[in-house]
């Protein structure tokens, strides 16, 4: 595992690290702490044009650094260069002022301040997601109150297609039919669909015509020939796949969105 801990200072927290587990910690610092921290830590940068285009970290840490910068867009974007795909990201600022008798935070060092929706809506305009953020957080007396957030890099709308097509693909091994149309198979299938070996899409609502340029259909067991049925509908799963044994169709035979969704690879 490698670690980038952004404003490292001396490297107090890396060496700590280090003690307990085996890892690449590196460090960035733009003080005169480099210089100690240099000591303590496999590698410390003082510049982002020192970090390679080809080394990517699988967590890049920084408490109490944000605040202090003024370009913050830059920053955010250094990191996502140096994030590894799979990679997160942890950091921590004040919350607004950073303790609850103090409105705003005059510390002339302090450049920006930050409140919940602001700091998450910068890394999300920056294509992070936010997997976790709480408040209270202490820092010091003077800040008490921290924000501290996990995130990671979004995955672009390519990349999402691309890993519902493969869980499907792993789940339903040759061509299968859709049962049911709505919002589910809106939202999931039909995007995808020419990347799908689908014959044919079945739903009780005759007035569906045309889904995802196939004509939707009722169900008869000769239209499905024993084929794989997936059942693209979270809340009428069950009514729908008890209705399709009551017509003779086997269990072994149908297949649940929802279980694809969920990474289980089981049907029945």
């Amino acid at each position: 595992m490698s670690v980038l801990e952004i404003g490292c200072a001396e490297g107090e927290l890396g060496k700590k690290v280090k003690e307990k587990y085996q890892l690449e910690y590196y460090g960035f610092e733009i003080s005169q702490d480099v210089i100690q921290a240099m000591t303590v830590l496999d590698g410390v940068f003082r510049l982002a044009d020192q970090v390679s285009e080809e080394r990517k970290f699988d967590l890049i840490m920084s408490f109490h650094v944000l605040e202090h910068i003024s370009d913050l867009s830059a920053v955010i974007v250094d990191w996502k260069h140096w994030l590894k795909p799979n990679g997160i990201v942890i950091l921590e600022v004040p919350n607004n002022a950073g303790h609850p008798w103090v409105e705003d935070d005059n510390n002339p060092e302090h450049i920006h301040q930050f409140g919940m929706s602001s700091i998450a809506a910068l890394l999300q305009r920056h294509g992070f997601i936010i997997k976790m953020m709480s408040t209270g957080f202490f820092e010091s007396p003077s800040y008490t109150d921290s924000i501290r957030l996990v995130a990671e890099l979004a995955l672009s709308r390519k990349d999402k297609q691309d890993s519902l097509i493969e869980a499907i693909r792993k789940t339903i091994h040759e061509p299968f039919d859709v049962f049911c149309v709505g919002g589910d198979f809106k939202n999931y299938i039909e995007p995808i669909m020419p990347h799908l070996n689908v014959i044919s899409l079945f739903d009780n609502d005759a007035m569906k015509k045309e889904m995802g340029g196939k004509p939707v259909i009722l169900f008869e067991n000769e239209k499905n020939e024993q084929r794989p049925i997936l059942i693209a509908s979270i809340r009428y799963e069950e009514q729908i796949r008890d209705e399709l044994l009551q017509k003779k169709v086997s269990l072994n035979n149908i297949y649940y969105l929802s279980d694809i969704l969920l990474g289980v690879n089981s049907n029945g």
